[in-house]
């Protein structure tokens, strides 16, 4: 495969940058955004492999952007790796609903998230 892109949209600057530099370092291109409105334009202009996608953006919130992905012909498929620190109870099992293909809960560590990104990475490429 070649190098896989990811959308990072987080609006958190530290936390992006973590993000950003962690799948730097798995050997992913990234592209950032923080704003919610930004995301569904971002993914339309760069095609990304994977998104990551904060639930609490600034602008529009993730769920109402997984509908809009999810709706979009071109994107519906796009793999989407919600990372909140909200709890199932309050917002996960909303945004499996709304079309995430997986999700992973703030705090977590650079091996959790290396782990679920190679996943989904993997179904992808195949």
């Amino acid at each position: 495969m070649a190098t896989p892109l990811v959308l990072v949209a987080e609006d958190d600057p530290d936390l992006c940058d973590l993000l950003q530099m962690t799948l730097e370092h798995q050997g992913a291109e990234v592209v950032t955004v923080s704003n919610g409105t930004e995301v569904v334009p971002a993914c339309r202009a760069r095609r990304p492999d994977l998104l990551l996608l904060d639930l609490s953006l600034e602008g529009r919130h993730g769920i109402d952007v997984l509908r809009d992905l999810r709706a979009d012909e071109a994107l519906s498929s796009l793999p989407v790796l919600v990372v909140t620190g909200h709890g199932r109870e309050s917002g996960v099992d909303e945004a499996m609903a709304a079309g995430a293909t997986d999700w992973l809960g703030k705090p977590f560590t650079p091996t959790d998230l290396t782990l679920r990104v190679t996943l989904l990475l993997s179904q992808v490429a195949s």
